[in-house]
């Protein structure tokens, strides 16, 4: 229990920092309370004059408040070049990075089994505890071989749907 309220901790430290230093403060600037920042205009962390032709609220000037607005897809068609820059191939290449860790943790998990069964030298306790860690070794193994092939009958579905056939 100790253990893993220590690494919950690390893991919102970690993630949590970035998130409180790009906060904006009080008045909606992103730069420090005792900055002198007079147009609320901050580049890199640093408090400068703001250009002539920015807004000092970051906001996208609305020349044509009628005009007809069209959203873009940002998935397109679920289609893109395979040394393209697209989500489709930025989650693969995640799913790639957490089979390829997955295989070697199921690969250290599959020999560390073997070691209990080793040195559990007939003793029904530790024989069962061994087995049990077998299972989830054998389970785990199964989601990383599941995983891919459901994220590519995701894919298709998807590529299906938005092609329209």
């Amino acid at each position: 229990m100790r253990t893993s309220t220590i690494i919950f901790f690390v893991l919102i430290t970690y993630f949590g920092i970035p998130i409180l230093a790009n906060a904006a403060n009080a008045n909606g600037s992103s730069c420090t309370q005792n900055s002198s920042c007079t147009s609320n205009y901050c580049n890199s962390f640093i408090c400068e004059a703001a250009p002539a032709n920015a807004n000092p609220q970051n906001r996208p000037a609305n020349t044509n408040p009628s005009s007809n607005i069209t959203l873009i897809n940002p998935l397109n068609t679920g289609e893109c070049a395979p040394n393209e820059n697209c989500l489709l191939n930025f989650l693969n290449k995640i799913l790639e990075f957490v089979i390829r860790i997955g295989i070697v943790v199921v690969v250290l998990m599959t020999v560390f089994v073997g070691y209990k069964f080793v040195a559990a030298q007939g003793k029904e306790t530790e024989i069962r505890e061994a087995r049990q860690a077998l299972l989830w070794t054998v389970v785990g193994a199964l989601i990383l071989l599941g995983a891919k092939v459901i994220a590519e009958g995701i894919r298709l579905t998807v590529q299906a749907l938005s092609v329209g056939q």
